[in-house]
This record gives C-alpha cells, sequence and structure tokens, in this order.
C-alpha cells in the first residue's frame, strides 16, 4: 500500500487490520478524468470495464471488485450531468427506479452538492441483498460506489465497505464544484454582493433601490408543445431593519407566491444549519398547486449583520419532474451557499 493514502478507521477495523488486509486500486481509464483510487479487501478480483461515459448517456460501469469469501461485490459507476443537482438527489431516484428500499441513509453538505450514503435492500432470485450506495460528483463527473453481499453476509463485510468508501478519491479533481457553469447576479441594496446561478437558468433583474434588490430566474424546459416554465428562483435582498424577524420575511414571500397564483398553505420555517457571514438560517418546504399542476415550494430565509436575505423556489412536484425538481433544489442552495459580498 502506498504511504500517501491515510489509513481511514473503520468502526470494527484497527489500523493493523486494514494494513494487513487492504491493497490499494488504481483505477486507469482511457479517459483519465475517469480515474480513481480506493483500498480494496486483498482477496478482491478486479475486473474492469472498458466503456466510453456519454454526455446524457445512463451510467457506466467503470470497474467491478469481486470477493468470494464471502460473495460480494464493490461496483464503481461513472455518469457525466449535464446539469447542477446533489448526487444524493440523483442518488435516491437512481435507488426508486431499481427498486431498492433504503433502511437508512446519511447526507452530507459539500460544495459540490450533497454527498449521498444509503444503505438499502432488495431481492432477487429469492435471495435477500443488501447494499451500501455512496454517491459524490467533482463537476461534472457523477461517481457511484455500489457495494452488495447476502443479508447474512453483509454484517461482516460493512466495515470492508466503510474502508473503500473513506479511501474512494478521483485522481483529477475539477477546478469548479458545479456540473455546469454559474453566471453570477450583481445585487447593490442594501449592501453589495453577487450571487452565483447555474447558467442553464435565465435571470431577470427586479428592483434594485435601497433598501430592496432583487431578481428571479426561470429553468425553461423546451417541451413538445413549446418552452414552459418548470421551476422559478427569486432572491430579494432588504435592510436589516425593513423586517422586525425571520418570520415577517417569510410571510411576506408567501405573500408574493399567492399572488403569483399559487395556492399555498406553508409549513412553518425551521431553523437550519448557517454559515459565515450569515447568523441564522431557516428553511420551509411546503405543497404547493398552480392551477392543475401540483407544484412544491422551497423558502430559506437568511440573516446577515446588514441584511435579510430570502430566497424561495417555486418548482414542479418532484413526482412529475424529478429531474426538474432535483434542479430546482440544488438552484437554490447554489443561490444561498455561494454569495460573494463587497
Amino acid at each position: 500500500m502506498d504511504a500517501d493514502i491515510a489509513h481511514p478507521v473503520a468502526p470494527g477495523l484497527n489500523p493493523d487490520e486494514i494494513a494487513h488486509r487492504f491493497v490499494q486500486y488504481r483505477h486507469e481509464s482511457a479517459d483519465p478524468l475517469w480515474n480513481f483510487r480506493l483500498l480494496m479487501d486483498h482477496t478482491s478480483h478486479v475486473e474492469g470495464r472498458p466503456q466510453a461515459i456519454q454526455l446524457g448517456g445512463p451510467p457506466v460501469s467503470l470497474a467491478l471488485l469481486r470477493r468470494s469469501n464471502p460473495p460480494c461485490g464493490l461496483e464503481v459507476l461513472g455518469h457525466w450531468l449535464s446539469a447542477e443537482v446533489h448526487p444524493a438527489d440523483w442518488l435516491d431516484l437512481w435507488l426508486a427506479v431499481g427498486r431498492i428500499k433504503p433502511v437508512s441513509a446519511r447526507y452530507v453538505r459539500m460544495p459540490a452538492g450533497a454527498v449521498g450514503d444509503v444503505v438499502g435492500t432488495w431481492t432477487a432470485d429469492d435471495l435477500q441483498w443488501v447494499g451500501r450506495f455512496f454517491c459524490l460528483k467533482t463537476g461534472p463527473r457523477l461517481f457511484l460506489l455500489r457495494f452488495s453481499a447476502l443479508a447474512a453476509d453483509y454484517p461482516i463485510v460493512a466495515d470492508d465497505f466503510f474502508v473503500s468508501i473513506a479511501s474512494f478519491s478521483a485522481a483529477e479533481q475539477a477546478s469548479s464544484p458545479f456540473a455546469e457553469e454559474v453566471r453570477w447576479v450583481e445585487q447593490a441594496a442594501p449592501l453589495r454582493c453577487r450571487v452565483a446561478v447555474p447558467v442553464s437558468w435565465e435571470v431577470t433583474m427586479e428592483s434594485s433601490e435601497d433598501p430592496l434588490s432583487a431578481f428571479h430566474a426561470d429553468l425553461i424546459s423546451p417541451g413538445v408543445d413549446g418552452p414552459a416554465t418548470v421551476a422559478r428562483l427569486s432572491f430579494g435582498l432588504t435592510g436589516p431593519d425593513h423586517m422586525p424577524g425571520h418570520q415577517e420575511a417569510f410571510d411576506d414571500a408567501m405573500e408574493a407566491v399567492r399572488g403569483a397564483g399559487v395556492a399555498v398553505s406553508p409549513n412553518p420555517p425551521e431553523r437550519e444549519a448557517h454559515l459565515p457571514p450569515f447568523s441564522e438560517s431557516w428553511l420551509s418546504i411546503s405543497p404547493a398547486q398552480l392551477n392543475d399542476q401540483k407544484t412544491q415550494v422551497r423558502c430559506r430565509v437568511l440573516r446577515h449583520p446588514a441584511a435579510w436575505i430570502v430566497a424561495l423556489v417555486i418548482c414542479i412536484d418532484a413526482q412529475t419532474s424529478p429531474w426538474g425538481w432535483m434542479r430546482a433544489k440544488r438552484a437554490l442552495d447554489i443561490a444561498t451557499s455561494f454569495i460573494e459580498f463587497a
């Protein structure tokens, strides 16, 4: 094992056991962008998968690492993302399509998007299987680690799966955390800043007078019957004395949503983790209706020492348009996480 790889510590394995049982696997693809490395049990047999990965195409198997005692496997898949989404949301959809039932899940917020780590079960040939699915991305390259074992064997190899997850890294890191380019939208009042929005969203500037500045951005789908709006992102800043508190800022946002013709009975905003320079953050997620279409309203209120920030996205619901919903959710998170203040 190479000295430059730190030993990940699994709950049931100590560093000496890892050093004794695991070796480093370096995957070399025809396209070096898909090279990766991880630690694997030394008894694993590697099957290469020399398939090309196409933009917009399905996930492609890069490598399959098999073990015979107990029988289990680790498959690494690659997928080119055509638009910005959270890997965790992509994973949830992939599991649903594969009819894999999640039994536990852990999501970790990262600049490139929330990482998904899910344990799920399924039945094949009358046998019960358990798998662990770990999904992350670097720029537009999405990697999925798919571990599988018979249900009776899973507790034996669960720590081994953890070691491979903890040691995984793409050989080439992307220069940007995003799957697509972003544009920076300038805001002037009540303080100067710029906000990141994926370029696939069409931005329209609104008011920019003290103590308010705002814009909205639309996600347009070509559609068979012509262009249609799949989601709208709205972003606004106002002065710190313009709103008495987060609830009033949220209520004003919901009044504007209803004024746009969206029927919504909003869930109350709940406090969530925040990052400097914000001192507090709240998020509300509510089902809604626009004409005959089910929708969802996600609204985030951020408190800054010099401003209140309210951002919301109205999108078609996840069941009707899972891809549009994923893009809308990620766009809201980008707009409220990637803000550069002057």
